[in-house]
């Protein structure tokens, strides 16, 4: 823990008081700390994050701790886990670090965490739509407009897959 956070009560990054007596030790309290990770064993939100009550506020677990043992988070920064954990229910302070939104991005697609094609929910065509398309497309004889039309998807959306500005992840 930091030696200034020892004091009886400081601010957040929100400007709001934290009582460490309680607040502390109520934090504590709900996690399982293992050798590795620090698992958080409150409550999670739907994407699996830890949520803990402060102040009358629901606040991300992580986000609390890296503030509790590292410092201030600046404004505009995400609170991410390392690479080397990436389990989003931990809240070790040693597997945190603070990032941008591009951070953040690289680190979904490293981990397999960004929906992509036909996983993506507002995805209207699979792929094996995708492959087809290329193929099509590969055997001649058709447009893109032709093409469109067949999966009721726009000229330029066919030319995008077909080209493989997306859809990236099949081979082409």
């Amino acid at each position: 823990m930091r030696e200034d956070n020892m004091d009886r009560s400081t601010r957040n990054s929100r400007g709001q008081f934290i009582s460490h007596q309680s607040e502390h030790g109520r934090f504590l309290q709900q996690i399982n700390f293992t050798a590795d990770c620090w698992f958080w064993t409150g409550a999670p939100d739907t994407n699996g994050y830890g949520r803990f009550w402060l102040n009358g506020e629901s606040i991300q677990a992580h986000r609390y701790s890296y503030e509790l043992f590292v410092g201030p988070i600046e404004s505009g920064k995400l609170i991410l886990h390392t690479r080397e954990c990436g389990n989003r229910n931990c809240v070790n302070p040693h597997h945190l670090y603070m990032g941008t939104h591009i951070d953040n991005m690289r680190d979904m697609r490293m981990w397999g965490n960004v929906a992509v094609g036909e996983r993506q929910w507002r995805s209207k065509l699979s792929n094996a739509d995708i492959l087809n398309i290329r193929r099509i497309y590969k055997n001649g004889g058709y447009k893109y407009k032709d093409i469109g039309e067949m999966f009721s998807i726009s000229a330029s959306h066919a030319s995008r897959i077909i080209r493989g500005e997306e859809w990236k992840h099949l081979n082409l």
